[in-house]
């Protein structure tokens, strides 16, 4: 083969790589605009789980932000960042953009993935290794929550409310409110139990029992921990450990009772105890 001939075969091969890239790039594309994402985006509720759309955006070499919001031919309908937000309307080539920073977001469900550059979007959308691990945590997360709503929301007592109130201001938190406590207490799975609105309403009952008998302070929605709520906290803990050491030591004069009378037993004779040792042999 001669040098023409070589740099012929290397030139159309280039040319070649060029076009397949430049199809499979404009395939991509193709994906992510067929579900623009719309101005605003649910991101909770039912609203939000129904969410499947992507944006598409662009930096250029000259420093511009683009989104791409359609394609038409080899014209791509553009939204320019304007300092502010993306307001300007501007269309560019597709060859012409090929080349820049393309980056795809993913809004499946409440879930996001962000792809940076074509090989990245590529092998997630081959794969799907994203939404496996969204499907994974999303079945995690219904399992666990259809077993915490078979659980009762037990109504605590008035002092462990007091004790949450105080934990959470010595964690760095001013003041408190009742939905704040719930979560304390019942982690945040509790927002989705049928029974959370009997509940709250009866942690509000007591909080607001606490704040007339003064071991709170209550402003509008939120509570503040006051002397005579943390004095309450110290008797109730002075209490159950006297509590604690009396039923230690009612255990021990049990077993003090039973071993003398025992040997009480061993020594009356009553009951004749087998040699372990015959001394005399």
């Amino acid at each position: 083969m001669s040098i023409y001939e070589y740099d012929h075969a290397n030139k159309l091969a280039v040319i070649h790589k060029a076009m397949i890239s430049s199809i499979i790039k404009r395939a991509l594309l193709g994906i992510a605009l067929r579900r623009p994402s719309p101005n605003r985006i649910p991101r909770s509720g039912d609203e939000g789980a129904a969410v499947n759309c992507y944006t598409t955006r662009v930096s250029t070499g000259a420093g511009k932000e683009l989104i791409v919001c359609s394609a038409n031919g080899n014209s791509l309908e553009c939204l320019e960042y304007d300092g502010d937000r993306y307001s300007i309307h501007a269309t560019h080539d597709f060859e012409s953009l090929i080349e820049n920073k393309f980056e795809f977001t993913h809004y499946h469900g409440l879930y996001t993935t962000t792809y940076f550059g074509w090989w990245d979007f590529a092998v997630g959308t081959v794969f799907r290794a994203p939404y496996i691990k969204a499907w994974i945590y999303s079945t995690h997360s219904k399992i666990s929550q259809t077993i915490y709503n078979r659980k009762k929301l037990i109504t605590k007592q008035r002092i462990d409310i007091l004790k949450t109130v105080l934990e959470a201001e010595l964690n760095g938190r001013e003041e408190i409110s009742s939905l704040d406590i719930m979560t304390l207490m019942y982690d945040i799975r509790w927002y989705l139990h049928p029974s959370r609105d009997d509940q709250h309403h009866r942690i509000e009952l007591y909080l607001d029992a606490l704040a007339e008998t003064e071991h709170l302070n209550k402003s509008q929605i939120h509570y503040k921990i006051t002397g005579h709520g943390i004095a309450a906290i110290e008797s109730y803990e002075e209490e159950e450990r006297k509590h604690f050491e009396s039923i230690s030591t009612q255990r021990k004069m049990l077993w003090l009772t039973i071993v003398i009378a025992a040997l009480t037993i061993v020594q009356a004779g009553l009951i004749k105890l087998p040699p372990i040792l015959e001394l005399g042999k």
